[in-house]
């Protein structure tokens, strides 16, 4: 999304066929920031993407392509829905990572000069397969881990924003051979979360969508 601020403050934008605005954050210099997701969108192929603009509400063209950054994980689409702002000026950013068959990841990146750095190697995560996935606030999900759980592991859920909603003991959800049943929160807010299994040195994580 090509944009930049017009008569009243309105944004005048030029748009891909999907374009999803994440969090926007002012910057100590004035300038504003805008983290979201830029692309052809699902099924199709979509990208992370951070907007800039100065104070006044015009693109910075030199941030980015022309006002925005659009950093690549090859072999993934990925959608960025939460930003902060290092106090050296540097945006982080997370979200989600998905393969061509459907498999989220958990993804973090930090944007140095405009490129993304220290993007988490989304194959080297331990994958949980979580289904229904997209689901609703207090369903029922199987999480599917390939290894059994034992009943001292932890399971612990985060928001995008890196918030946890809420930490459980294995031992008291269903344990089925390879993975256990867990009854999500009542009451969540539609977003992006990250449920994640710990136990002895294992760390298995998964990405989960609320519509």
């Amino acid at each position: 999304m090509d944009a930049s601020f017009g008569e009243n403050g309105a944004v005048e934008e030029d748009a891909d066929d999907y374009d999803y605005a994440a969090q926007v954050k002012v910057l100590v210099d004035g300038s504003i920031a805008m983290a979201g997701t830029s692309g052809d969108g699902p099924p199709g192929a979509f990208d992370m993407a951070v907007w800039k603009y100065n104070g006044d509400g015009s693109r910075q063209t030199a941030f980015g392509n022309n006002g925005i950054a659009q950093p690549v994980i090859p072999g993934y689409s990925a959608m960025i829905y939460g930003m902060d702002v290092q106090a050296d000026g540097h945006i982080v950013v997370c979200g989600q990572a998905r393969t061509p068959s459907n498999q989220n990841y958990f993804m973090a990146a930090r944007l140095v000069n405009d490129l993304s750095n220290g993007i988490v190697d989304a194959p080297s995560i331990n994958e949980i397969r979580l289904f229904p996935n997209p689901c609703v606030s207090g369903e029922w999900v199987t999480l599917q881990t390939g290894a059994p759980v034992r009943n001292e592991a932890v399971l612990r859920m985060h928001a995008a924003d890196g918030r946890l909603i809420n930490q459980w003991g294995a031992a008291q959800h269903r344990i089925a051979n390879d993975g256990m049943v867990l009854q999500l929160p009542v009451g969540l807010a539609p977003g992006a979360y990250t449920i994640s299994l710990e136990q002895g040195t294992e760390r298995h994580v998964a990405s989960l969508l609320i519509p």
